[in-house]
């Protein structure tokens, strides 16, 4: 199978002039291309082209490094966009935590001071249960909010409340039983908030 390359009628000429051999190929050429401008460009018969090498690995490596700088920007606008993604909803869920975790501090709060009036002032206004009821009630929606254990802690106030009020004022044990556990939820989410960056 015989092998063609584009060149220049020109560039035949100044070849062929080198020999004899040369020489002939010029005559044949100029014979056979006879009436062509200078620089004309035709298909000649010359030897063999080498093939493109079909190395794929190769070619796969030398594509990878020409294209190295825009597979790494690719790489990072990717890391950048899941972490933003990510550190956005972890903000939001810290500050949900913060507000639910003040606000329950904020009640628990409130049912001391109720459990104090009730139970060492006598004083029913300050200390009506009634009101003590809804700071209890209040915690459980807000436990439901708050990482672990935080609605075990709202259960157990809220049974710890329900055992013990009607003894304030009474029974010194039963001041002491809704204090510890009011206490107890309120470490808990002390460190609660200690944990959230």
């Amino acid at each position: 199978m015989q092998e063609y390359a584009i060149v220049s009628l020109a560039e035949v000429n100044k070849t062929s002039a080198a020999g004899g051999r040369n020489r002939r190929r010029r005559g044949g050429a100029a014979r056979q291309h006879c009436g062509l401008p200078p620089g004309h460009y035709g298909l000649y018969r010359l030897g063999p082209i080498p093939e493109p090498s079909t190395d794929s690995k190769v070619s796969a490596w030398r594509q990878l490094k020409n294209n190295a700088v825009a597979i790494a920007s690719i790489f990072i606008a990717l890391s950048g966009f899941a972490y933003t993604t990510w550190r956005d909803e972890t903000s939001e869920a810290n500050r949900n935590f913060r507000v639910a975790a003040f606000e329950s501090l904020k009640q628990l709060n409130e049912l001391q001071l109720i459990t104090n009036a009730a139970h060492y002032k006598m004083d029913r206004m300050q200390g009506d249960p009634i009101l003590g009821w809804s700071r209890v009630v209040m915690f459980d929606d807000l436990a439901v909010l708050l990482p672990p254990p935080a609605v075990d802690d709202a259960a157990r106030l809220h049974a710890t409340w329900e055992a013990n009020w009607e003894g304030l004022g009474h029974d010194q044990d039963h001041a002491d039983m809704i204090t510890d556990a009011i206490s107890q939820s309120r470490e808990h989410i002390a460190e609660t908030l200690k944990r959230l960056k």
